[in-house]
């Protein structure tokens, strides 16, 4: 179970961040799915992967009428999703989910992708996207700080100090959820 209290935290700091996209998406999912949130018997992995199955419907750009219902559920408007086979028009969100362990590739029969097979895949949606994107937010279920410093942080500081876009990093575990990263 993540407390409300967690919830309403990371939605303060984004509206302190001055979040435009990643503010909007995280209210719409966090009302939407309060009662997930709630369970006892929450799942991390379970809920990124749920949220991973739900953007697929989503990603085309002909979106049916349940597309747009679900949308307009969460106040969203459209959204590039990572991992995502599909290359498709640039939108100014980005929405990343690593539900894998921190070093873990991309299987996408399950959608499940670590950090790494991620982080990898939204570096070259940045390249694709550069002139639309302008806020990514990164759900993870795992994290390793070391590696992330190492390996991550430089490439993600150096993409949004010269190209002025934001990054928020989120971990989600079966008992919270909190903010790791912004810039």
């Amino acid at each position: 179970m993540i407390s409300p209290k967690d919830l309403n935290k990371i939605i303060e700091q984004l509206a302190e961040l001055k979040s435009v996209h990643a503010l909007s998406f995280l209210k719409g999912i966090l009302s939407n799915k309060k009662d997930d949130f709630a369970s006892e018997q929450f799942d991390a992995e379970k809920f990124l992967r749920g949220l991973w199955e739900e953007g697929i419907k989503l990603s085309s750009n002909d979106l049916n009428a349940t597309g747009k219902q679900i949308m307009n559920q969460n106040n969203i408007t459209t959204y590039n999703l990572i991992p995502s086979d599909g290359t498709g028009a640039c939108h100014a969100f980005c929405l990343a989910l690593a539900s894998g362990s921190f070093g873990e590739k991309y299987y996408p029969t399950y959608g499940k992708i670590g950090f790494k097979g991620m982080a990898l895949k939204l570096i070259r949606h940045w390249f694709e996207c550069l002139n639309a994107n302008e806020e990514t937010l990164i759900l993870t279920k795992d994290w390793n700080k070391t590696q992330f410093d190492d390996l991550y942080k430089p490439v993600i500081e150096t993409y949004c100090d010269t190209y002025r876009k934001r990054v928020f990093i989120l971990v989600v575990d079966d008992s919270s959820m909190r903010m790791i990263y912004d810039k």
